[in-house]
């Protein structure tokens, strides 16, 4: 029986922004110098060309250590990583599962079952208003893999036993807390864990709700 192989990304979550601007640029040589093969990639080679040239910029403006701009930097290499995940499908899909099709493309070839690893460290990206008054919603860079995401608070984060759960979701877009005083400063961090194991806590970050 002849193997079928898929296109993936070298990586199976999201190592760094460097790891994952190089592959973009690869993937994007790749497409462009094969177009009689991948004719119509999706999302289009346009698209990831513009968000892989802002995040070489996000990259430039971010070395400096501004907290802002590594933020950005952080939120613009989830994104294309996330663009890249569809686009190996798309080359899987046309290339129909042979390696040098999929090699053409910029992309690695596994025949090999994808393993489900455990999550990385989650990092906290931000945080902003939530969507109710004197709320905070928590944005994370995800750990590339499905995960429960629990969310804890303090207002002392130097002492370990004054952390408290507050919630745990499936879902790292709804990291809200709630029921925050106005003016007073919260801490916040998040661990991920599966089947695999836990990711450890992230790093805390105070929000102050005005």
């Amino acid at each position: 029986m002849k193997k079928r192989f898929e296109a993936v990304l070298h990586l199976s979550t999201p190592r760094s922004a460097s790891d994952i601007l190089a592959l973009a640029n690869r993937v994007i040589k790749g497409l462009s110098e094969n177009t009689s093969v991948f004719a119509n990639p999706d999302p289009a080679i346009a698209v990831l060309q513009a968000e892989t040239a802002l995040l070489q910029q996000l990259m430039t403006e971010s070395a400096n250590g501004d907290r802002q701009k590594i933020q950005a930097r952080n939120e613009q290499a989830e994104k294309l990583n996330d663009l890249l995940k569809h686009l190996a499908a798309y080359v899987t899909k046309v290339a129909a599962f042979d390696r040098a099709a999929i090699l053409l493309s910029g992309f690695d070839a596994s025949a090999e079952p994808k393993p489900v690893p455990g999550p990385d460290k989650v990092s906290i990206t931000r945080i902003v208003d939530g969507p109710l008054p004197l709320s905070a919603r928590i944005l994370v860079m995800s750990p590339g893999v499905r995960a429960t995401f629990r969310l804890q608070i303090s207002t002392t984060p130097e002492d370990e036993k004054s952390w408290t759960l507050i919630l745990e979701t499936d879902n790292s877009r709804k990291l809200i807390a709630e029921n925050l005083e106005r003016g007073k400063e919260f801490f916040f961090r998040v661990a991920a864990r599966n089947h695999r194991g836990n990711s450890g806590w992230s790093e805390s970050v105070g929000f102050i709700c005005r």
